[in-house]
């Protein structure tokens, strides 16, 4: 492999470090997409993408999503649920679609 391509396969990675196991994960992904609000930001979250629910940012977890137990993953999530709907009350109660 040539010295030149070499380098620009180094400096690029497809995978993002995730401070929460300080190693490179899959999973993590960064956006400027704030989820509790709804909007973009000018500030770049990173984000877990094995996380299902309201909060998907990697800095409201205390601990590696994988490495969490199902009662400690649904803990996190009603939690999220009741903050996102305190801060957008206007979702709360959302018709919901009937297809006949």
């Amino acid at each position: 492999m040539s010295t030149s391509l070499q380098k620009n396969t180094e400096s690029k990675s497809l995978f993002i470090k995730c401070p929460l196991i300080d190693s490179k994960c899959a999973m993590c992904g960064e956006s400027s997409w704030n989820p509790m609000t709804d909007s973009y930001n000018s500030t770049n979250y990173l984000h877990c993408g094995m996380i299902t629910g309201y909060e998907t940012r990697v800095d409201s977890l205390e601990k590696c999503w994988l490495k969490m137990e199902k009662k400690e993953q649904a803990k996190f999530k009603k939690q999220k649920k009741n903050e996102y709907y305190a801060l957008n009350p206007s979702k709360m109660h959302k018709t919901s679609i009937t297809y006949y």
